[in-house]
């Protein structure tokens, strides 16, 4: 809600009790997100909800007057609510004979249970922040506690199948739609629509292992599926190896660097890659890539491998990026050095040209091996050639460059 208008009329929506578990949660675990006036409008809101019936709406005066609140405090109060998953609002405006009449609808929805907060992504991050590490650790061993069953008791109730009998039912027939009493989630990050994207790209094995940490992230982070799936395939080489330690640190700085961003398609996303890669200087791209300043012996080596091999900074870039995706995001000299020698051997001078030339090799490697292996199954005995790899590719520009 963005502002709230003179003589606004207002109703309240809610259909849940406060069990004394949600109290406490409410109080321990919410009350330091909202601060002392989103926690005051919460309660008072939810105070006002039986009265619908005979009052029929009330005005944000009566907000004012009973909490003591100046309208930017309650418009305030009001953003945290919603923003935390409290409170939705709904705003309506139309002509009463003639005048312009504003009404807003407020729906309440109940605390999470401590479960489900502690297992929100968000929501327990947030309250870190908020109380710091020592005191969430005491709060999360707290709620941990209320939920555990004293040593030494063991469950012996009955089960539903030991009592009564199910034949003959029919769960089609019996099925009503009941609202449940459930808390909103605040991200509203759709992990079925990423894992459509990630099985139509061909990538659900490569990913499989790592899901939940990329679910959990891009909703920490905040990010659009589409943008997700554009920094899965950014960090899946030609092999289909998904390289998560470098996924981590492209979700981190995604949103100051959005030009990384996923278009409509896979070769519009490139062009922005490339785009990003030929703007920035190698030491910025580093820094990017790192999240902080790059420390002093790597801004070494991009000063030699330049002074060396007198590629443009675009090249050395993708020669940057492409080292990094393959060593898992460590920063390797003799392997940057070997990948840029590759390109300096096969006389390599725009970025452009570098990415499809990295990329060809990766795809020729592994069809060659490919190719081996169904000789070698086929053809036991025999041997076959391969061709020149990245390694002679370098060691002979090296030995050029010796020469001259």
């Amino acid at each position: 809600m963005k502002i709230i208008e003179k003589n606004a009329s207002f109703t309240i929506v809610s259909h849940f009790t406060l069990s004394e578990t949600d109290e406490t949660v409410l109080s321990l675990l919410y009350l330091p997100l909202v601060s002392g006036t989103g926690y005051a409008l919460y309660r008072y809101l939810f105070s006002l909800a039986p009265l619908m019936t005979k009052k029929g709406a009330f005005f944000f005066e009566d907000l004012e007057k009973a909490l003591g609140f100046r309208p930017s405090t309650i418009l305030e109060a009001f953003s945290s609510l919603e923003a935390i998953g409290l409170v939705s609002s709904f705003r309506k405006e139309s002509l009463v004979e003639g005048k312009r009449s504003v009404a807003f609808l407020f729906r309440l929805y109940p605390p999470a249970s401590p479960r489900k907060f502690f297992s929100d992504i968000i929501l327990r991050n947030l309250l870190e922040q908020q109380v710091g590490k020592k005191a969430y650790q005491e709060l999360l061993f707290l709620f941990k506690d209320s939920e555990r069953v004293p040593k030494g008791f063991v469950d012996v109730s009955s089960r539903i199948g030991d009592v009564y009998s199910l034949e003959g039912t029919n769960s089609e027939e019996n099925e009503v739609d009941f609202e449940d009493k459930s808390y909103r989630n605040v991200s509203d990050f759709d992990s079925g629509k990423l894992q459509n994207y990630v099985r139509e790209a061909g990538l659900t094995q490569a990913c499989k292992s790592f899901f939940p940490e990329i679910l959990e992230l891009a909703t920490l982070y905040g990010i659009k599926e589409e943008d997700a799936m554009a920094l899965i395939e950014k960090n899946t080489d030609t092999e289909r190896h998904f390289h998560m330690d470098s996924f981590r640190e492209d979700i981190r700085v995604f949103k100051d660097y959005r030009p990384l961003a996923r278009n409509e398609t896979k070769e519009n996303y490139k062009g922005k890659l490339l785009s990003v890669l030929s703007t920035l200087s190698p030491q910025e791209y580093l820094a990017y890539r790192l999240n902080a300043n790059p420390p002093e012996y790597m801004l070494e080596e991009i000063e030699k491998l330049s002074r060396n091999t007198h590629l443009e900074n675009a090249i050395i870039n993708v020669v940057l990026d492409y080292s990094l995706k393959k060593t898992d995001g460590k920063f390797t000299p003799l392997y940057i050095e070997k990948v840029a020698y590759s390109l300096l051997g096969d006389q390599i001078h725009s970025a452009y040209d570098a990415m499809v030339y990295l990329n060809s090799q990766d795809a020729g490697k592994k069809a060659a091996k490919n190719q081996k292996r169904r000789k070698a199954i086929s053809n036991p005995e025999e041997s076959p050639g391969e061709d020149k790899s990245l390694e002679e590719k370098a060691l002979e520009a090296a030995k050029r460059k010796v020469r001259l």
